[in-house]
């Protein structure tokens, strides 16, 4: 199967340790949004992604739901990944359990951009089309979008 231009053209992220998190191959739970981290390969290099990830309530594993892929704007770079649910769909799925959406939200490192290699590479792996090793989960390849503010807009 083709890989979406949508995927493409968006999906990077260095991140230090900070925080608690559930790795990307642990059962998604529904209705809520965790703290994952996934290893992604950029430039080379091994590096570790953490984010948000939100499972709609009815998220079963047999239907397949669109992905939605947040990226923060630059006051939200750093090491404390709740500063990304102040804002847009990170914040709107900490009340609306039933959004109809997978949302991934990264966190940008402090002092940096956007990496597009490892944003590839962790919405592949979300949505089980790259060789990244991650529990994917079951997405509607052809409704994958990406939206976000200031920095990630």
């Amino acid at each position: 199967m083709k890989t979406p231009l949508m995927v493409t053209a968006l999906c990077g992220l260095l991140f230090p340790p900070f925080c608690t998190f559930s790795r990307a191959e642990e059962k998604p739970v529904p209705g809520s949004q965790v703290a994952r981290q996934m290893q992604v390969k950029s430039g080379g290099k091994e590096v570790t992604v953490r984010y948000w990830q939100f499972v709609p309530k009815d998220y079963d594993g047999e239907k397949s739901f669109p992905l939605m892929l947040f990226l923060h704007g630059a006051g939200e770079r750093g090491n404390n990944l709740d500063k990304v649910k102040q804002w847009g769909p990170p914040k709107i799925v900490g009340k609306l359990k039933t959004f109809p959406f997978v949302v991934i939200s990264p966190q940008c490192p402090g002092g940096t951009w956007w990496n597009i290699e490892a944003l590839y590479q962790l919405v592949g792996g979300v949505a089980g089309i790259s060789k990244v090793d991650s529990g994917s989960l079951k997405i509607d390849r052809r409704r994958m979008y990406v939206t976000g503010l200031s920095m990630g807009g």
